[in-house]
């Protein structure tokens, strides 16, 4: 099959997503029995992004056209280890190796094990040969080059497990935004998106803010506060429960929104119901100091000209196109470039 054909069953699969049908939603809701943290609005979410960014028959013909997927010469295995943090994370990896025109040994991450499976399968109904070239393993073995995400520590193990065939591997991210106080309350409602989609639990969304030394919270504190369906999820309140705990118990100063608690650190990484939150008073200095910790940055929000940033708009961090790789690694490039 060639890859025009292959775009138009990925469009079949984006449109019978769309639909909802019965059995696809019986996966979801399989999933989030099995893990409580992809719950339908998660999944809905997921869904939504990818038939409306990864599933476009145009969007998919712009991206591919920039490859030279004719190029490949040797057909090669290609291992997936898939992350888990967010539903369906894993699917681009899995789309990717599809469109080249390699071979997927996919192991599925355990926090979602379902709702890809299904996708792989009606895929087939459009392209029999998905079910050859798409396969879900146990174990990995015998691959030609390896994909994987995970934690730090996971892929420092990667690299050394497999240091024997080609491998794109990526680790812990975390995305921030940088204020100015000038922000519209639609931009800031919209960074909500940013900052609560997914529970937080994903590298883009805003783990940090960036604020200046007089900032003033009050209006994001609002917005912020407004989105109080998220205190619902009983192990995200947990964690909120469990947060605002221990700060009251160490007298640590906090702003307390009812559902997210913010606290000035300097670290990129947040805990689940909290916002870190740094201040700065020269943005030169700032620009410079995320420069050199873009190796721990998925995206920077901003609406300010941060140029050698390339600061994405509020409300696209979890959004992501086809062209918007994990850690910055052209995973298309990385597969047809393979020896």
């Amino acid at each position: 099959m060639n890859t025009e054909k292959r775009i138009q069953s990925l469009s079949k699969l984006g449109n019978y997503i769309r639909c909802k049908p019965d059995p696809l939603m019986a996966q979801v809701a399989k999933s989030a029995i099995a893990n409580p943290w992809f719950d339908t609005v998660s999944y809905e979410m997921a869904l939504k992004q990818i038939t409306g960014q990864f599933l476009e028959e145009a969007l998919l013909r712009s991206w591919i056209k920039r490859y030279k997927i004719n190029a490949i010469k040797e057909t090669k295995i290609i291992g997936l280890i898939l992350a888990g943090n967010i539903p369906l994370v894993g699917l681009h990896d899995v789309l990717c190796v599809y469109l080249s025109g390699h071979l997927a040994h996919v192991k599925l991450s355990a926090k979602d094990k379902y709702v890809l499976r299904h996708l792989v399968e009606v895929l087939a109904d459009f392209d029999p040969g998905v079910s050859d070239q798409i396969q879900f393993v146990e174990r990995l073995k015998n691959v030609n080059a390896l994909i994987g995400t995970g934690t730090d520590n996971t892929k420092m193990h990667l690299d050394y497990y497999f240091d024997h065939v080609p491998r794109l591997l990526r680790g812990n991210r975390n995305s921030v935004a940088v204020l100015d106080g000038k922000e519209t309350l639609e931009e800031l409602e919209l960074l909500a998106g940013d900052i609560f989609s997914y529970y937080g639990l994903g590298c883009r969304n805003v783990s940090k803010l960036y604020v200046p030394e007089d900032y003033d919270f009050e209006s994001l504190v609002k917005v912020l506060a407004s989105n109080r369906k998220i205190i619902n999820h009983p192990k995200y309140a947990n964690n909120y429960d469990y947060n605002l705990a221990v700060l009251t118990i160490n007298k640590i100063k906090h702003i307390n929104c009812g559902n997210v608690l913010i606290i000035e650190d300097k670290a990129l990484t947040s805990r689940i119901a909290t916002l870190h939150v740094e201040y700065y008073d020269d943005l030169s200095f700032l620009k410079d100091k995320l420069v050199n910790q873009r190796q721990q940055i998925q995206c920077v929000v901003s609406h300010l000209p941060l140029k050698e940033i390339h600061p994405i708009a509020f409300g696209d961090s979890i959004r992501p196109g086809l062209s918007d790789y994990a850690d910055g690694l052209d995973t298309m490039h990385f597969l047809i470039n393979l020896q």
